[in-house]
């Protein structure tokens, strides 16, 4: 994976590029075309051991723009545990 691009909206909530770059690298379930903008929504653990939620676009040439980054919410689980199981 190349490295990707994290816009400021993506900081709005205070987890930082190191956390979001190692949810992405140890990646869990991806739950596509997720809210409004369709996002891809990857899930995954910060090197903090927490779970994160991080929203992705594509440019044209595939490479991942991350837009959103939160620990993950409750609305997540469920796919979390399907992933574990």
């Amino acid at each position: 994976m190349t490295e990707p691009v994290i816009v400021s909206t993506a900081r709005r909530h205070g987890v930082s590029d190191a956390e979001i770059k190692h949810a992405l690298a140890n990646v869990w379930p991806v739950a596509p075309d997720q809210g409004t903008w369709g996002l891809d929504m990857y899930l995954g653990p910060g090197a903090d051991g927490a779970a994160y939620e991080v929203g992705v676009a594509y440019d044209d040439e595939g490479h991942l723009i991350v837009v959103h980054a939160m620990p993950m919410r409750p609305m997540y689980e469920q796919q979390l545990d399907d992933f574990r199981k």
